[in-house]
C-alpha cells in the first residue's frame, strides 16, 4: 500500500501484537518506506477523527472478533466519503487437505472450537458482504480464492497455527498437551510429504464504498 501511495500519500499500519508490529517497522525500513508510520493498538479503541482516510484495508481481522460489524461500522467512520475498504477473511470450513489425514480434521476441529469458545467466527467470510452493507458501505463486490500447496511454507500453515494455539487449547481444557503434540507430529510427517496436498482456508475478498 505504501508503495501505491508513492512519496507524497501515507499509511498507517495497526496491530495488536507487538512483534507483528516490530517485524513490519524492520521491513518498511529495509526497502526505505518513509511514508509508512505503525501503531501497535486494538483498532477497537484506536481513536482517529471521522473522515480521515481514503481507503482501509483489513485482512483476517474480523474472524477474531466476537462483533465484527462494530469495527466495520467504526471503519465506515473513518473513511471519507467516497473512501473504499478491502476486507478479507476466511471461511475454515473450506480448508482441506489431499488424500484424508485425521491430524489435519482434528487441527481444524481444534482450531474452530478455540475462536468459537472465545465469541467469534472462524467460518465469517460468507458474513462479510452482509457485515459490509449492514456497516453502511455500498457498491459492494466479492470474490473468493483458495491457495493450495504441494510444497513449501504455505503448506506449513497448519502445524505453525496449530503449534501458536497449542497453550491456548490446553489452558481452556479443549485439548491435553499429549493430544496437541501427536496431532503436530502427524500433520508435520503429512506437510513433509510431497504426495500430499494442504489448502488455506477458503478466503473470501469483499470490497465497497463509503
Amino acid at each position: 500500500l505504501a508503495e501505491i501511495v508513492g512519496a507524497t500519500g501515507s499509511v498507517t499500519g495497526i496491530d495488536w501484537d507487538a512483534e507483528n508490529i516490530s517485524f513490519a517497522r524492520r521491513q518498511a525500513e529495509k526497502i526505505g518506506l518513509s511514508q509508512v508510520s505503525f501503531q501497535e493498538a486494538d483498532l477497537r479503541n484506536w481513536e482517529s477523527q471521522p473522515d480521515t482516510y481514503d481507503f482501509a484495508y483489513g485482512r483476517f481481522l474480523l474472524t477474531h472478533l466476537a462483533d465484527p460489524g462494530a469495527l466495520c461500522r467504526k471503519i465506515y467512520e473513518m473513511l471519507k466519503p467516497g473512501g473504499r475498504i478491502l476486507l478479507e477473511d476466511i471461511d475454515f470450513t473450506g480448508h482441506f487437505c489431499y488424500p484424508a489425514c485425521q491430524a489435519f480434521d482434528d487441527y481444524v476441529a481444534l482450531y474452530t472450537a478455540a475462536v468459537q469458545q472465545k465469541g467469534a467466527d472462524p467460518n465469517i467470510g460468507p458474513r462479510l458482504p452482509i457485515i459490509a452493507r449492514q456497516a453502511g458501505f455500498k457498491e459492494i463486490q466479492f470474490n473468493v480464492v483458495q491457495p493450495v500447496f504441494k510444497t513449501g511454507e504455505g503448506k506449513q500453515m497448519s502445524s505453525l497455527t496449530l503449534e501458536n494455539i497449542a497453550d491456548t487449547l490446553i489452558r481452556n481444557q479443549l485439548a491435553s498437551s499429549k493430544t496437541v503434540e501427536a496431532c503436530l507430529a502427524e500433520l508435520r510427517a503429512f506437510e513433509q510429504d510431497e504426495n500430499t496436498l494442504i489448502s488455506l482456508p477458503r478466503i473470501f475478498q469483499v470490497w465497497a464504498v463509503k
